[in-house]
């Protein structure tokens, strides 16, 4: 029997997936992407666009637009939910909004939007670390940040964050 202490690591404050939490997750998307990739196969739809969003996006966004977005489209439009950019790799979207620089070699990409990225504290925690509207970069340095894992993510890390803040 799996316990979980065999599928995370704890370890410098953050918990990772060990190679089997890896092999798990790869398993459990898998489970879940072939049968819609053989469903797909049977029953081609050409009056369907999918449509692939990381879920932030499909929840702010892309699902209270859905009804406008299909009236412009003229097509049913269905949302590939992703998590990890290599979710991707395999096909089966005709359009996805991904977060990066747009250098994705055989895609064609348009940038939709700069992205600004800010760190956000509740009031009572910005006050124990003495910070402010105001606060410089650095001075989140001292404060306890919160790390995703960035593994196949395509989201900004802390240090990418620091030294784009860095710059003038």
């Amino acid at each position: 029997m799996t316990r979980p202490s065999d599928l995370f690591d704890r370890s410098e404050g953050s918990i990772r997936p060990t190679s089997g939490g890896r092999r798990l997750a790869d398993g459990v998307d898998t489970a879940f992407v072939s049968p819609e990739r053989v469903l797909d196969e049977l029953v081609p739809d050409r009056d369907t666009v999918v449509f692939a969003v990381q879920p932030v996006m499909a929840t702010s966004w892309i699902v209270p637009a859905l009804e406008p977005l299909t009236s412009v489209a003229g097509s049913e439009i269905r949302l590939r939910v992703y998590d990890r950019r290599s979710e991707l790799d395999s096909g089966g979207w005709d359009l996805a909004i991904v977060p990066g620089d747009g250098n994705w070699t055989g895609w064609t990409c348009t940038e939709l939007f700069h992205e600004a990225v800010r760190p956000l504290a509740s009031p009572d925690l910005a006050d124990a670390f003495g910070l402010h509207a105001a606060s410089a970069p650095h001075e989140l340095l001292g404060a306890t940040l919160l790390h995703v894992d960035a593994e196949g993510r395509p989201s900004m890390t802390w240090p990418e964050w620091f030294a784009l803040a860095a710059r003038p």
